[in-house]
């Protein structure tokens, strides 16, 4: 069997390229900007693999067959022009890619397969030594947990898998940078000012002008931050809306429920005197409200979930002034009674909710929590307690839901919706955020430019 003789490269590895090359972890993740030559690495890496585990078989993985084709694979192999991917012409011994299990076998046994996570049954059943997958942010959940548990071959010389993408929360955040990355996952993150010497003149400057400080955290920068797609980009805990609070009895409290039996939620705010100094160094201004405490309770009931809350409340001594909840709380259920009776019945009143057409409609309740999140005169009216950062609700949390929340991928270049996605996971937390919005709008008639932007 001939052997596989890798050549040199001829582009520099970055010291962060250079890191993620060298990494012998199970699972690696480079997460890096745009132009910050993610894929380019991503397939070196796989040529690696390939080369080390001679005779066995790794796969490659994009999004959809369309990215493989066009992105994905010439960076591996480039059948057309053999000099431009990492892997040289000479060492592919067949090209299958138009089989019905499309693979490329290279000349030392190792058979590479190819698979699109938009296909989950491309991926099913292979006994892989190696997986590289390309933007994996775009991958969906069930597809990452197929592509895991298809990295298992018990001889592998180096078994291994990496991820190449632009960063972004959800399963990715929660794999690479949450409690699973400690041990055999591992993260490196690349900016595209460290591969400036391979980019155009003017490259960089050009994001810089396209996108704002948040989007280039991960689009520039490779760091944890928005997605293009992200509901609420403007939403961040580090610099605005985090601030140190617990409760205080003599302010005014209210509580907000999304119902739903599989995954309901609950958050607790209370309203910020005016003029009030904050952790941050600023006043309060009027009608500003900070979210300090949090319920994300699963297969519970609405009579257990009132149940909870109440006895948590009564324990903890905390004063909830009135409730707000969505308005189909208050069709009636097939026990013959709505959810919004059974809280009342259960202590949790009273319950208010708005039936205004325009406020539950959900683009422009998102419009109105977006203006109290930063508004066009820069002010800022929604905070949440640091404590609620890292508490044990992890991913359905406030924080990490708002971080979360994004609206449905583009489809060339166009969006799909202006209703965020619900995805049993973010939209809970944030349903919260948007009845309390709506409802204060309604009762204290907040309509004007500084609160709302209603398209």
């Amino acid at each position: 069997m001939a052997r596989v003789i890798v050549r040199a490269s001829d582009r520099v590895p970055t010291p962060s390229q250079q890191r993620a090359m060298d990494a012998r972890d199970e699972w690696v993740a480079l997460l890096g900007g745009y132009g910050s030559g993610k894929t380019s690495t991503g397939a070196e890496i796989a040529l690696d693999l390939a080369a080390a585990n001679a005779g066995q078989d790794g796969m490659i993985v994009a999004p959809t067959w369309g990215l493989l084709y066009r992105v994905t694979l010439p960076a591996f192999v480039d059948k057309d022009r053999p000099w431009v991917g990492a892997c040289p012409g000479q060492l592919v011994a067949e090209d299958r890619r138009g089989a019905k299990a499309p693979n490329i076998l290279l000349v030392n046994g190792s058979r590479v397969f190819l698979g699109s996570a938009g296909n989950p049954g491309s991926l099913e059943g292979a006994n892989l030594s190696w997986i590289w997958g390309d933007e994996a942010r775009l991958y969906s959940k069930e597809a990452w947990q197929i592509i895991v548990g298809r990295l298992r071959f018990s001889a592998a010389k180096r078994l291994q898998g990496v991820l190449t993408t632009t960063p972004s929360w959800g399963w990715l955040h929660d794999e690479f940078a949450g409690k699973k990355a400690e041990g055999s996952r591992r993260a490196f993150h690349m900016s595209t000012r460290e591969n400036a010497p391979h980019l155009a003149p003017g490259y960089i400057a050009s994001l810089e002008r396209t996108y704002s400080k948040r989007l280039a955290k991960s689009l520039i920068e490779g760091q944890w931050g928005s997605s293009e797609n992200a509901v609420y980009p403007t939403f961040d805990m580090d610099t605005v809306h985090g601030i140190a609070w617990k409760y205080e009895a003599r302010f005014q409290t209210v509580g907000v429920i999304d119902f739903g039996r599989r995954r309901p939620a609950v958050t607790l705010w209370q309203e910020i005197p005016f003029g009030w100094k904050l952790s941050n160094g600023k006043r309060a201004l009027d009608n500003s409200w900070v979210c300090f405490r949090q319920y994300h309770l699963s297969q519970v009931s609405t009579a257990q979930l009132a149940d909870h809350v109440r006895e948590d409340l009564e324990q903890k001594k905390i004063k909830v002034a009135q409730w707000f909840c969505d308005p189909a709380g208050n069709a009636t259920t097939s026990a013959g009674i709505s959810d919004v009776h059974v809280l009342e019945n259960h202590g949790l009143r009273p319950v208010n909710f708005t039936t205004d057409d325009e406020l539950t409609h959900i683009p422009n309740g998102v419009d109105l929590v977006d203006g109290m999140l930063l508004n066009t005169l820069d002010e800022t009216r929604l905070f949440v307690a640091k404590d609620l950062a890292e508490d044990e609700w992890g991913p359905r949390g406030i924080v990490r839901s708002m971080e979360s929340y994004a609206y449905p991928e583009a489809r060339q270049g166009r969006p799909v919706s202006d209703v965020p996605i619900k995805d049993g996971t973010t939209d809970h937390a944030c349903d919260c955020v948007r009845y309390l919005v709506i409802n204060l709008v309604e009762q204290r008639g907040l309509s004007g430019p500084r609160y709302v932007r209603i398209r």
